[in-house]
C-alpha cells in the first residue's frame, strides 16, 4: 500500500475463481471469492473474477453476483474465450 501511494498507478486487484463446472468445486470457489481482500484504499480496488462462461457454473456465477452485490466489488470475465 505504502508503495502505490508513492507513485501513479492505481490497481484494480481480481480474485480469480473456477469451478470447471464440477459441483463438488464450488464451495471451495465461494470460500475463496469470501477470503478478505487488503484494505481497500483510494489505490487499490478490488473485485472478482469467474474464469470464463466454461469453466464456471450456474451455481458460482449465482454466488458471485451475490458478492459482488453485498460487497460492492468490480467484475471480470473472460467472455471471449471458447472450449
Amino acid at each position: 500500500e505504502r508503495a502505490l501511494a508513492r507513485g501513479p498507478l492505481r490497481v484494480r486487484l481480481f480474485r480469480e475463481l473456477l469451478d470447471a463446472r464440477d459441483p463438488r468445486r464450488t464451495e471451495a470457489a465461494l470460500a475463496r471469492a469470501r477470503a478478505p481482500f487488503p484494505a481497500r484504499c483510494e489505490l487499490l480496488s478490488p473485485g472478482l473474477s469467474p474464469h470464463a462462461p466454461h469453466t464456471t457454473s450456474a451455481a458460482l456465477l449465482a454466488g458471485v453476483r451475490a458478492l459482488l452485490r453485498r460487497r460492492g466489488l468490480h467484475l471480470s470475465v473472460h467472455w471471449a474465450e471458447s472450449d
